[in-house]
């Protein structure tokens, strides 16, 4: 819509409107530059996508169709004179003079203290052996025997483990108590590679009732509770296999199709429950930057009795299959 600008030269007296005074509020409805300095100071309502700001051809739109209840919204005190910027939840930023308190927070990717989240790690680096584990992850098994060292230019350092000439051989890495319960919001991630062939293989990572995952196609019985990432040795891509079953109650386990196919490539796989009710997995490249098909939220047949953590393949032929370990880790809220 266009104002008219019109009669800009009655200037009106100390009584009257003059034409200028009306230019002057169609210009400044009308994109013209520095008319006035405006200084509001009553309510102003804009509804859903009516407040925009535009910068040239470009256009930024408010949306208010969420607000649903009558709230202050505190705009932050820039420090001193230094001028800021506010952050969104999908911008790339640099924060600083922040205070974060670990308690009032989900907060990834650190040990916090136990009074605040229980945590572990197996960081798979210079030295190998079941004492290398921390927090939780402490004095993990190594299956079958301990591995070798090795490092990978893109990926970082690794541990290899290897089938043997034995079929149906658990090889990887287990802790042998279970303790984990869903209700503790447990987080687990691992990284890891197939390192010779997927054929003929089985992989199983995650959280269990059975402190080792069995070599066969059937990771889980109708009393195991468990959530795990894998596959079988008849699946051409990567599965989830979850089941609440207890040791009174059994429970048919639930295998879904996460559409990944699975790959001798490096890959991280991540469990983590956001509630009791709901188990998001979440499958990603080898250095954890990109998403390798949809993240999974799962509702239905959840772990109803306590797990232990679990990182392992087998292999169903007398051919050794290398098998890489480059960490897990885990975090649980008690």
């Amino acid at each position: 819509m266009s104002w008219r600008v019109l009669g800009t030269s009655d200037v009106g007296d100390s009584t009257h409107y003059g034409g200028f005074d009306m230019a002057k509020i169609s210009r400044y409805l009308t994109a013209v530059a520095n008319v006035d300095t405006v200084d509001i100071d009553s309510n102003t309502f804009f509804r859903d996508s009516r407040l925009k700001f535009k910068n040239g051809a470009v256009s930024v739109t408010m949306r208010t169709g969420t607000i649903n209840a009558n709230t202050d919204l505190y705009v932050p005190n820039p420090t001193g004179s230094t001028s800021a910027t506010i952050l969104t939840d999908n911008s790339t930023a640099t924060l600083t003079n922040k205070t974060m308190t670990a308690w009032d927070n989900t907060m990834l990717g650190f040990d916090t203290f136990p009074s605040v989240k229980k945590t572990g790690m197996i960081p798979c680096g210079a030295t190998t052996g079941g004492g290398v584990g921390t927090g939780l992850l402490n004095g993990f098994i190594d299956m079958p025997t301990v591995p070798t060292r090795g490092q990978d230019v893109t990926f970082g350092s690794y541990w290899r483990y290897a089938t043997g000439t034995t079929a149906n051989t658990p090889t990887g890495l287990r802790i042998p108590a279970r303790w984990i319960l869903k209700e503790w919001l447990p987080y687990f991630r691992c990284k890891t590679r197939v390192a010779t062939t997927t054929a003929n293989t089985r992989q199983y990572v995650g959280m269990m009732f059975e402190p080792q995952v069995p070599a066969t196609d059937s990771p889980m019985d109708s009393n195991d509770s468990g959530v795990l990432v894998g596959w079988r040795s008849t699946d051409t891509n990567i599965q989830v296999f979850i089941n609440s079953g207890t040791t009174t109650a059994s429970s048919t386990p639930s295998v879904v199709n996460t559409a990944v196919p699975k790959s001798t490539a490096v890959r991280q796989y991540e469990i983590m429950f956001t509630s009791a009710s709901n188990c998001r997995i979440r499958i990603l490249d080898g250095n954890g930057t990109t998403q390798l098909g949809s993240t999974l939220n799962l509702t239905t047949n959840l772990p109803a009795d306590a797990m232990a953590p679990s990182m392992s393949m087998s292999d169903t032929t007398t051919t050794s299959n290398n098998y890489d370990t480059f960490f897990m880790e885990m975090y649980q809220s008690l």
